[in-house]
Order: C-alpha cells, then structure tokens, then sequence
C-alpha cells in the first residue's frame, strides 16, 4: 500500500510535466496532462471508495470522496473539451 499511496503524487508530477513541456518545449499537449490527471483522479477515487470497510477509515470519507473527486473529474473534463473546441475551431 505505500507504492498505492505515492502514485496519485507520482501522476500529478507527470501531468504537470506534460503541461510544462507544452509551453516551453512544444512537447507533449497539453490534453495529456489533462487526461493523466482524470486518470488519477478516478483511480484515487475508486481506491479510497474500495477502501470503505477499512477500520483506519470514517464511515462518512468514502463518500466525501467520492463526491470530491466526481466534481474534480468533472471540471478537467469541462477543461478538456473547451481545449479541444478552441483547438479545433
């Protein structure tokens, strides 16, 4: 569990990497930052809603959880589709 519990930190490293990259480099789009966020985001989510029957856990975080990464997921989301209108038009 204590790999599991870097990784969110480990991604969240790679999405800016990729967002920096975009503005001084021309290196990876910025979409991928935004992609590699939503992917930790949901894999957060989903282990701290996994994690529910867990003494170490209140009975009311999973849900809060859950609830805070839905809205997080949901603003890179608006974020990802307003950058791939703008891009495209």
């Amino acid at each position: 569990t204590l790999i599991l519990s870097v990784l969110p930190s480990i991604l969240g490293w790679l999405a800016l990497l990729a967002v920096v990259a975009t503005f001084v480099a021309e290196g990876l789009p910025i979409e991928t930052g935004l992609v590699l966020l939503i992917a930790g985001f949901t894999a957060q989510g989903w282990w701290d809603v996994r994690g529910r029957g867990d003494a170490l856990l209140p009975d009311w975080y999973p849900r809060l959880r859950l609830i805070l990464s839905a809205g997080a997921i949901a603003a890179l989301l608006v974020g990802l589709v307003a950058i791939r209108f703008s891009l495209g038009a």
